[in-house]
């Protein structure tokens, strides 16, 4: 069995908090993606569906990226960890949840059940 050693993450001294790194996050700015990649959708059983899209890496793992609450595919923290994990070599699914970004004025069931 392979042992994975993480590093820990000591936060700089001005975001020192959970907060703090969640309101500088807004305030600096970040890189984007070029393009979000393939759009693909997924049909949901209530007849719903799921506005998503598909980076390929050459790595063998997939990461599946979803959004917050009020969130999108286009939110800073989704394009900062999806250009991360593409420079890893990893595929990467961003996944919007019914009723967000471009499924906006799509959804049938914005809340689930």
């Amino acid at each position: 069995m392979q042992r994975l050693e993480l590093i820990p993450c000591e936060a700089p001294f001005w975001a020192d908090s959970g907060h703090g790194q969640t309101l500088w996050a807004h305030f600096l700015k970040s890189p984007e993606l070029n393009h979000l990649g393939k759009n693909f959708e997924v049909d949901l059983p209530d007849g719903d569906r799921l506005f998503c899209f598909y980076l390929p890496g050459p790595s063998d793992i997939v990461v599946s990226l979803f959004h917050g609450l009020s969130g999108d595919v286009s939110a800073d923290y989704m394009q900062r960890t999806a250009l991360l994990c593409q420079r890893m070599g990893h595929t990467v699914v961003l996944v919007n949840h019914r009723g967000a970004g471009v499924g906006l004025h799509h959804a049938k069931h914005p809340t689930t059940k």
